[in-house]
């Protein structure tokens, strides 16, 4: 059965026809429910009726703000990953998909992931397609909100965060986290260096609360992982680096792109080095030369003159 505060916020936003406050209400009743659940199925028909959509939840007013939602840009299919993360994501995802099977023999879905590797190499992309294919809301920590200057305030932060989310089915994302674990660290001021421990402390709490809740999978991130704390690394029950673009992942991407674009040889476009480029700056590279391919083809003369390369 519904809760009564989901039933109540539906309520209230319907009557005051709020419609993303609506599709987040329905959003949560339909993520709490039960994966062969007829209603889960009838309320996602109903919100796929009305377009695609980033799929929302609902928090409370205070920790609603430490958080935002996005819309997963790619599918999993899409996400050139190697061959030993593939398998990885894959396993934690039917985890996730049987998790009432599991905590039948006692036991729980893994639901910690830290993601490394440098910048622009699919860390966010690869926890919005997680989110896609678990068809659960995708959260993005908000650090700006998150990490606060008074004395305690980002671990109360955190523990608020965490009490609003238990119970309800999402991915939480929390990207560099060097930046949540290292914001105090190294300064010699006593003081800082105790607000630091307390940060770490809420940080692994919270890591254990939703794993013993089973309900949210946190996807965390960081470019430094020889920045983490030791312990908050530990926490995490598998570890995905995501290297920089290869031979092979080119690859994997050239066939990719061919899927969407059938009627280009994305191949010809691919750059003939990719020695210290991530996959985000080799696929930006590939559509650029083919938009500039298929602008060159078609455009004429005329039209191109009237746009002078110089001013």
């Amino acid at each position: 059965m519904a809760k009564a505060d989901d039933i109540h916020a539906l309520s209230r936003a319907a009557l005051n026809r709020d419609a993303d406050a609506i599709r987040a209400s329905i959003e949560r009743l339909c993520a709490n429910k039960p994966e062969n659940s007829s209603l889960r199925r009838r309320l996602r028909r109903l919100l796929d009726e009305k377009g695609p959509s980033a799929r929302m939840v609902a928090l409370g007013a205070a920790s609603s703000k430490l958080t935002r939602h996005e819309a997963p840009t790619h599918r999993l299919q899409d996400v050139v990953l190697p061959a030993s993360a593939q398998s990885c994501v894959r396993q934690i995802l039917l985890e996730h998909r049987f998790a009432t099977a599991l905590r039948g023999h006692n036991l729980l879905a893994r639901s910690r992931l830290l993601l490394t590797g440098p910048p622009g190499t699919g860390k966010t992309v690869l926890a919005g397609a997680m989110a896609d294919a678990l068809q659960l809301p995708f959260l993005v920590v908000e650090y700006g909100r998150l990490i606060s200057s008074n004395f305690g305030g980002t671990g109360a932060n955190i523990s608020r965060l965490v009490d609003d989310l238990m119970g309800t089915r999402c991915v939480l994302f929390i990207d560099e986290m060097e930046t949540l674990l290292s914001e105090r660290a190294g300064r010699d001021n006593t003081q800082e260096i105790g607000e630091q421990a307390r940060v770490v402390s809420s940080l692994l709490l919270a890591l254990d609360r939703l794993h013993r809740d089973g309900h949210v999978l946190v996807v965390g991130a960081t470019n430094h992982p020889g920045m983490l704390d030791r312990a908050v690394r530990r926490r995490f029950d598998a570890e995905i680096e995501l290297p920089l673009a290869g031979p092979q992942a080119v690859e994997r991407l050239v066939k990719r792109l061919h899927h969407h674009h059938p009627d280009l040889d994305m191949g010809q476009f691919a750059p003939d080095s990719v020695d210290g480029l991530s996959l985000a700056d080799v696929e930006r590279e590939i559509l650029e030369r083919a938009r500039a391919w298929v602008v060159a083809r078609f455009a004429d003369p005329e039209t191109v003159a009237l746009f002078p390369e110089e001013a």
